[in-house]
C-alpha cells in the first residue's frame, strides 16, 4: 500500500531533520501537576507513547 515506510529515527530525522532547542525543551517525561489538572478538565483524551 505504502511505497516509503519511515521505521527508524534515523530515517525520520534523515526526512524531517532534527527538532529545534524550542520543540525539544517541550518534551516532558512525566505528567506534572499542570497536564493533571488540565487532563482532569478535558472530556476526551487520546495518548501515544514510544519506547
Amino acid at each position: 500500500m505504502f511505497k516509503d515506510i519511515i521505521e527508524t529515527e534515523a530515517e525520520l530525522r534523515s526526512f524531517l531533520g532534527t527538532p529545534s532547542e524550542l520543540a525539544s525543551k517541550k518534551v516532558i517525561h512525566h505528567l506534572d501537576d499542570h497536564c493533571v489538572e488540565f487532563l482532569s478538565k478535558s472530556p476526551f483524551l487520546v495518548m501515544a507513547t514510544a519506547d
